[in-house]
């Protein structure tokens, strides 16, 4: 078991820089950022969230906790506390400060009675939002049963998965008074998904797929998924319609 946890921590040193992963005499740190982007024809609202998760090297440190402190660039300030120290350890950030492309560096230090000491800080960028240029209005004409669907990929994504989800709302405006959140929470009813390597999409979508009685939600997403399948940033993009 030794020396497998040995190799396993060689291996994430070679590859941490590309890996959202960050490796210390401290701990195993890992950081995904996410960035949700929901698109109408009046308005569009961003949220963005930036995840660490780390675990300890040599066991569960003594300590009471940890202080987390934040920079977006110039100096750091206290941001929370998380106790009790766990052998894995999760805190989100999802302060309405962040922004897509924000950059952002995070410091970790023990608390241990009056003492305390840093162990870790990492520096990352959150991902960028995902534009999505069409369907770009609230009612959709869909001529000939064919839904154009269009977006930038953003950089360094290669591909991007597309997702339809009917919901149970009758008008478009009462899903876009929602916080970005809660439609998330009340996106179940998925009835379409394709993954594509490219920027323009046509879905054959007759009158079972995409009805005019119901209101739906196209989610655009990609990740970076680099080395041994860490995520390390996700960004979502939305756009709510009803078809006519």
């Amino acid at each position: 078991m030794r020396k497998l946890t040995f190799f396993a921590v060689i291996a994430m040193l070679i590859m941490a820089c590309d890996s959202g992963v960050d490796v210390n005499p401290a701990c195993i740190m890992k950081h995904t950022g996410l960035v949700t982007r929901l698109q109408s024809s009046l308005d569009t609202v961003e949220i963005a969230a930036a995840n660490l998760t780390w675990t300890w090297m040599y066991g569960i440190s003594a300590g009471d906790g940890v202080i987390i402190e934040r920079s977006l660039g110039s100096g750091y300030d206290s941001l929370d506390y998380v106790a009790p120290i766990e052998s894995l350890m999760i805190y989100t950030d999802i302060s309405e400060t962040l922004a897509a492309e924000m950059a952002v560096s995070y410091r970790l230090s023990l608390l241990t009675g009056k003492s305390v000491q840093c162990f870790d800080t990492v520096d990352f960028s959150l991902p960028a939002g995902q534009r999505i240029y069409a369907p770009d209005t609230e009612f959709v004409n869909i001529p000939n049963d064919t839904l154009l669907i269009s977006f930038k990929r953003i950089a360094g994504y290669d591909t991007t998965d597309l997702e339809l989800y009917r919901t149970t709302y009758a008008v478009p405006e009462t899903v876009l008074a929602l916080p970005i959140s809660s439609i998330l929470d009340q996106m179940t009813n998925r009835v379409w998904h394709e993954t594509t390597g490219d920027t323009i999409f046509r879905l054959s979508a007759d009158t079972l797929l995409i009805d005019n009685n119901s209101v739906y939600v196209l989610k655009v997403s990609a990740s970076k998924n680099p080395i041994l399948g860490f995520i390390t940033d996700t960004s979502v993009g939305l756009v709510v319609f009803k078809r006519y």
